[in-house]
C-alpha cells in the first residue's frame, strides 16, 4: 500500500516488519523535511458535541510518519538524517510543531543507546542557548521554548516509557 499510494500510515506499518530492503521508502520520507508544506496529509475525524457534529483534522506530513517509523525501527542508516531534521526547526529560527517533535523524540528514544542520551541533551542545549529563545528564567531557567520542547518530549516518554531515559525525563519532561 505505500509504494503505491504513499500513505505514510502504510510507512509506519511497513516500518514495523525490518525489512532490509525497504530502508529506502524510510530514508526517503526522512528526507522531505527539506520540501515545502506538499506532503502534508489530513486525517479527518468528527467528534459528538450538544449542538451537533464537529470536524476537526490532524495534518501530519510524511517526514513525521517516517520518524514515526523509526521510532518502530530504529536502524542505523536513518541516524545520520536525524540531527539534520532536529537543526531544520531549530535553526534559522526556533519554530516548534508539537507533533514533529514529540514523533523526533520518540524516533530518538527508540535507538536506547548513548547515541541518543547525547542527542537529547544537545537538543535541549541548543533550544536553551537559542537566540530566539527568550531569556528569562521560564522553564527550569531554559526559556520559554524549552517548556514546549520539554512539553513533547515529556509526551514521547509517556507513550514509551523506558527507565534509560529517567533521567532526561526528570532533568527535561514537565514538572509532576
Amino acid at each position: 500500500m505505500y509504494v503505491e499510494e504513499h500513505d505514510g500510515d502504510a510507512l509506519i506499518a511497513l516500518a514495523r516488519f525490518q525489512r532490509e530492503e525497504d530502508t529506502v521508502y524510510v530514508l526517503e520520507n526522512l528526507r522531505k523535511y527539506r520540501l515545502s508544506d506538499d506532503d502534508w496529509i489530513y486525517y479527518w475525524y468528527t467528534t459528538s458535541k450538544s449542538a451537533g457534529v464537529d470536524y476537526h483534522y490532524q495534518k501530519r506530513n510524511l517526514t513525521e510518519c517516517a520518524l514515526l517509523a523509526v521510532a518502530e525501527w530504529p536502524h542505523e542508516q536513518f541516524k545520520p538524517l536525524l540531527p539534520e531534521i532536529r537543526d531544520s526547526f531549530l535553526y534559522p529560527i526556533l519554530l516548534h510543531n508539537t507533533s514533529r517533535s514529540r514523533y523526533f523524540f520518540s524516533a530518538l528514544m527508540a535507538y536506547r543507546s548513548p547515541w541518543a542520551l547525547d542527542m537529547i541533551e544537545q537538543t535541549f542545549e541548543m533550544i536553551k542557548n537559542h537566540p530566539n529563545n527568550p531569556p528569562e528564567d521560564f522553564y527550569k531557567g531554559m526559556g520559554r521554548y524549552s517548556l514546549y520542547f520539554g512539553e513533547s518530549f515529556d509526551r514521547a516518554y509517556e507513550l514509551n516509557p523506558d527507565q534509560y531515559f529517567d533521567e532526561l525525563h526528570k532533568k527535561y519532561g514537565r514538572e509532576k
